[in-house]
This record gives structure tokens, C-alpha cells and sequence, in this order.
């Protein structure tokens, strides 16, 4: 009789937990990503996120509209950052092969993650890029630069 309940509970547990998880996808302010995805002028996607032109300005809508976006110009300049702190663009080869908790003492804890079932760290930085880093065994194995405007789409640094 104590297995049958035991079996009972943990079934309502997963089925609650199936109900939480089937939830909509909606950010904060109670508007559906996926469907503000489809009626926008989307400029770049990368996995949890889009880039899309409105009025002249660049709007990079991350973790899946979680976060507040950030806003850039048509210069590349952050306009509205929501308090994120930006990574100054730089020469982030000098990370290949280097534990990844350095890439984290010099930028801080990442943006976001990109990747799917993969761990990739990303930052997006003070000119409109996304800095994905590839970590394999604590250990940065390469590094993608994301152009959020679109124009160089994917640089690679390094080897993957």
C-alpha cells in the first residue's frame, strides 16, 4: 500500500511540474516572444534571442525576453542598456585556450547563454556585438563574434 502512494505522489508531481513547464513564454511585461518575434523586422536570431530595427534603432531582445532589451543606434552606440554592463569590444583570441574563469575576472558573469544543450556563454558588447564563447572541460575552445546589426554576421576566433 506504501509503494502504490508513493507511485501516486510522485505522478502528481510530474504532472505538475508538466503543467509549470507548458506555460506561455512571456516576458514581464506579459507580451509573447514568440509572437512579437514574428511581427517584427528581425535583423539577426541567435538562439534565445533576435536583434530587430524599429524606428532607426537596433532592439536585442535576450533570454527569451526575460530581460529587458537593449536598445542600440545606427553608430553602434548603446542607447539603453538596462543596467547591463558591457564588454569593451577587444581582442578576445587572447582568451583561446585559457580557463574560462578568466574570461569571467575580465568581463564579469555572462549575458547569456546561446547554446543548445551546450553551454556558450555570451556577452554583448558596447558595439553591437554578441561574444560567444565555446568552453570545453572549464576551457575556452573558441569564440564566436555575433554582429547584432547584421552586416559581418559571425566571425570565428580561434579553433572550435
Amino acid at each position: 500500500m506504501n509503494k502504490k502512494k508513493y507511485c501516486i505522489s510522485i505522478l502528481l508531481i510530474v504532472f505538475v511540474m508538466m503543467l509549470a513547464a507548458c506555460g506561455k513564454n512571456r516576458n514581464d511585461k506579459g507580451e509573447d516572444y514568440y509572437k512579437d518575434k514574428e511581427s517584427r523586422d528581425i535583423i539577426t536570431t541567435y538562439l534565445n534571442g533576435y536583434v530587430y530595427r524599429e524606428d532607426g534603432k537596433y532592439v536585442a531582445v535576450y533570454n527569451s525576453g526575460e530581460n529587458p532589451p537593449l536598445v542600440y543606434n545606427g553608430s553602434r552606440e548603446c542607447e539603453q542598456s538596462n543596467g547591463l554592463v558591457l564588454a569593451d569590444r577587444t581582442d578576445y583570441s587572447t582568451y583561446q585556450d585559457r580557463p574560462f574563469s578568466d574570461v569571467i575576472r575580465d568581463l564579469g558573469e555572462p549575458h547569456t547563454d546561446i547554446g543548445s544543450g551546450l553551454y556558450i556563454p555570451a556577452y554583448f558588447t558596447k558595439d553591437a556585438h554578441l561574444a560567444a564563447f565555446h568552453v570545453d572541460q572549464e576551457k575556452v575552445a573558441g569564440i564566436d563574434l555575433i554582429d547584432l546589426l547584421g552586416v559581418n554576421t559571425i566571425k570565428h576566433i580561434g579553433k572550435k
